[in-house]
């Protein structure tokens, strides 16, 4: 009887473990989590240009980046300047982002502990030429909320731009666990 209640013990204590292992997500706040962001236009990307989003993470959707890169002061930035990635961090430092592309698309994935771990960002792209003259933008930031929602894309309408290699026409946005 005892040799029974051991084994029954030992198989509920391996059930229990392999539960949590396999079933359970990490809390928000663990390592390992990351953001993606993907910038496309009408036509494939000119190195020559500045491709920019700006991510508030204050949690206050009504102070999300605006339009002009000029009011970006304290928001993190990325931005692709001749095909490489980067991330401005608000204290003016700036980051070489490892896992990025550059092509038809402009991808970039960064982790969200270089955000301070935030529960949403609000997110403005803007293209600009090699002479910070903004080509196009979206037509407003839109807001990820990252802890319900793992994907999220933003349609810009097409031709509001004379040069197709500036033209945004698709921005989104994927957490990863």
């Amino acid at each position: 009887m005892r040799a029974r209640y051991l084994l029954l013990s030992f198989l509920a204590g391996c059930l229990l473990l392999s539960g949590c292992a396999a079933g359970e997500q990490p809390s928000w706040g663990e390592v390992g989590k990351s953001i993606t962001f993907r910038v496309t236009c009408r036509e494939a990307l000119d190195p020559s240009f500045v491709y920019r989003i700006a991510i508030d993470t204050d949690g206050n959707v009504l102070t999300g980046p605006s339009k002009d890169p000029a009011d970006w002061q304290g928001l993190y930035v990325v931005e692709w300047k001749n095909g490489n990635a980067w991330l401005s961090l608000p204290s003016g430092a700036s980051k070489y982002i490892l896992e990025s592309s550059f092509g038809i698309t402009a991808e970039a994935t960064v982790s969200l502990e270089d955000l301070g771990s935030p529960d949403q960002v609000e997110v403005m792209v803007v293209v600009e030429d090699g002479g910070g003259n903004v080509l196009d933008t979206l037509s407003s930031f839109f807001t990820v909320r990252l802890k319900y929602q793992r994907f999220v894309s933003k349609s810009d309408s097409s031709g509001d731009t004379d040069n197709p290699k500036a033209d945004l026409t698709q921005v989104s946005v994927e957490v990863t666990f």
